[in-house]
């Protein structure tokens, strides 16, 4: 698991094509493992190599159709290829086997909020914020409904919130596509830099994806 982990800090750092032949090492030494085929995915993803991320997630899902970590990735990666009809098959199946996590409520907002189904991602929102009265509820999982919304101010504040409770979601915003849309503006800059992450818009990402 080093080599696994050493992968997601190059991940983290915006050393991505590192982190991919890392990632490729740790799954040879192991194929069948769940953790090693997924984060080999979620690299794919991060490199935005998203036919190979979806075939990755789909092999580890074939390994284990109930982990819902690697159905819920793959609803991210749907997410942004705008199929959005498998991104909600995959997100709800990811809740349904774990209900607790609040992300994939997050995500099912934020895919609904970008197939124009506003009433259904505002219901997500406001599914999300009575829950934090009562139980603790990712930050994060509400910043990327208001992300889907256009709300970018909103978005933000809540990202800078997650941020402040060291949620995990945080750790790879730097180099996620589900925050392209925010990656040049001065505020969500400044949240990399507070947190020491690198922003991949430093890479040679397509020009299209560094507009504010």
């Amino acid at each position: 698991m080093g080599l696994l982990r050493y992968a997601s800090y190059l991940a983290a750092s915006g050393r991505l094509d590192a982190a991919l032949i890392e990632a490729l090492r740790a799954q040879e030494l192991d194929p069948v493992s769940l953790a090693v085929n997924s984060e080999l995915a979620r690299i794919y993803y991060w490199n935005r190599h998203y036919d190979q991320a979806v075939a990755a997630f789909r092999h580890t899902i074939d390994l284990d159709p109930a982990y819902a970590g690697a159905h819920l990735r793959l609803g991210i990666v749907y997410v942004v290829q705008k199929d959005y009809s498998d991104a909600v098959r995959e997100l709800t199946e990811a809740k349904q086997l774990f209900p607790r996590d609040t992300e994939a409520d997050g995500l099912l907002g934020y895919t609904h909020a970008l197939e124009g189904n506003t009433m259904v991602a505002y219901r997500f929102l406001e599914g999300l914020k009575q829950r934090s009265n009562r139980e603790y509820v990712s930050k994060y999982a509400i910043s990327l409904i208001y992300l889907g919304l256009g709300d970018r101010a909103a978005a933000l504040d809540w990202l800078a919130k997650a941020a402040g409770e060291h949620s995990p979601g945080i750790t790879f915003i730097g180099v996620d596509p589900l925050f392209d849309p925010v990656r040049s503006d001065s505020r969500f800059v400044t949240l990399l830099a507070k947190t020491g992450l690198r922003n991949l818009q430093a890479q040679n990402l397509p020009a299209a994806l560094n507009k504010p």
